[in-house]
Parts: C-alpha cells; structure tokens; sequence
C-alpha cells in the first residue's frame, strides 16, 4: 500500500525524516490490522467445530468490536498528525517570514551606512583609519596567537613527559601486581573449575527435567489429539450408519 508525501510541504531533512516515519508508521498499522483481519477470518474456521455457537458469536462480536475500535484510534492519529504538520508548517512560514523581514531591514540599513559614509569626506577618512586600526589590531593578536601558541606547546611536552614517567612507574607495579595475582589464581583454579563443573551439570539436569516435560506435554497432547479425532471417526461412522438405516427402512 502507498501513501503520497504531503503537499504544499517544504522538503527538508527534518521533514523527509518525518513523512518516511509517517508511511513506515501508517504502513505498521496497516500490516496489523492486516494480520489481525486474517485472524479473525482463521478463528472463525476453527470456530465452526465449536458446538457453544454462543460463545462464538460473542467472540466474534468482541473481535468485530476491537478491530472497530483499532480502526477509529488509526483515523484518530491521522486527524492528530495532519493538524500537528499543518501548526509545524504555519510556523515555519511565519519564521521564514520574519527572517526575510529582518535580513531585509538589516541590508537596507547597511546600504544607507554605505551611502552616508560615500558621501562625506570626514566619514571617509574615518573609515580609512579605522581599516587601518583594525589591521593593526589583527596583525598584533596574530603575534599573541603564536607566543599563545609557542607556549602551549612547551608545556604539552612537559606533559607529555610526565605522562610518560608516569606510565613506566605504572607499568611496573601494573607487572608485580599481574605476578601476584597468577600466583593466587593459580591457587583458587581448582576450586574454581570444580565449582564451574558442578553447575555445568546442575545446568544439564534440569534441562534435561525441562526436555522431559516438555516431551511429556506434547505427547499427552498428541493424544488427546488422537482421541478427539477417533471420536470424532466414530459419530461420524455412526451417523453414517444412522443414515444407511433410515434409507433402507424408507
């Protein structure tokens, strides 16, 4: 089943990502509901052996009413989603909108800067110095960036020796401590593995016990199965021969 993209929708990421998660969303919801009417459909051929016809149609009447009830909560959801796109898609054309607004302003501002400035020559000479100054300014926190800079790197070296000191003395206790602690292992790994075997095979037993009456399930089940089948053999044998009776008698 196919469901269309939105229209009048500007296709951003954020907005591709939301109607892709709409359609798998609507697509689930569809499957389901799918699923659920074949169920239905499968229960009432099992349910035509029932003899309770009762309790059938109660069944099937509880189930006309879910499938309803799924079906309303859907159309529901649908209604919610195309309101709440709808708000998202208001307010991003109000925000565009003022965006345009202010960057419009803020151009026409700049340009009448541009003219006022144009046409004085103290404003000119003004604006010549402060290029100059500005120059100026960039060329001297350049300078300090690279004395900033020479400095840092100094001291990552010194860090970085000290990390490496700090390392090898690490590394040496990391050694004695790995020794100490093969020798103690050495000792429990006995104990350990007897441990580890007994529950291995306390693993094993009650699997076992599990398999078993899982076994025993399935055969009191495939007997029933039989039994239900051989009586339903016999009435119908019986019936048959009920049938033949009256025709000859007839």
């Amino acid at each position: 089943m196919a469901f269309p993209y939105p229209v009048n929708t500007r296709m951003t990421t954020r907005n591709v990502e939301k109607v892709q998660f709409e359609r798998r969303r609507q697509e689930m919801e569809h499957t389901a509901l799918y699923k659920f009417a074949q169920g239905n459909q499968l229960q009432a051929l099992q349910n035509q052996s029932d003899n309770n016809v009762a309790s059938r149609r109660r069944t099937n009447f509880a189930a006309q009413l879910s499938a309803e009830r799924m079906l309303e909560e859907s159309h529901a959801r649908k209604i919610s989603e195309r309101q709440r796109a709808a708000r998202e898609r208001q307010q991003n054309e109000a925000l565009a909108h003022a965006l345009e607004t202010t960057k419009k302003a803020q151009e026409q501002q700049e340009r009448e800067v541009q003219r006022i400035c144009e046409a004085s020559e103290e404003l000119r000479e003004l604006e010549a110095f402060l290029k100059t100054a500005y120059m100026n300014k960039e060329r001297a926190t350049q300078q300090l960036e690279r004395e900033t800079l020479s400095a840092l790197d100094r001291q990552r070296e010194a860090a970085i020796e000290q990390q490496m000191e700090y390392d090898r003395q690490r590394a040496l206790v990391e050694m004695h401590n790995q020794e100490l602690k093969k020798r103690v292992e050495a000792e429990q790994g006995k104990q350990v593995l007897q441990s580890q075997m007994l529950k291995r095979q306390e693993l094993r037993r009650e699997a076992q016990m599990e398999a078993d009456f899982e076994r025993l399930k399935i055969e009191k089940l495939m007997q029933q199965v039989e039994e239900e089948d051989a009586a339903e053999l016999a009435r119908r044998e019986k019936a048959r021969e009920q049938t033949r009776e009256m025709i000859e008698q007839t």
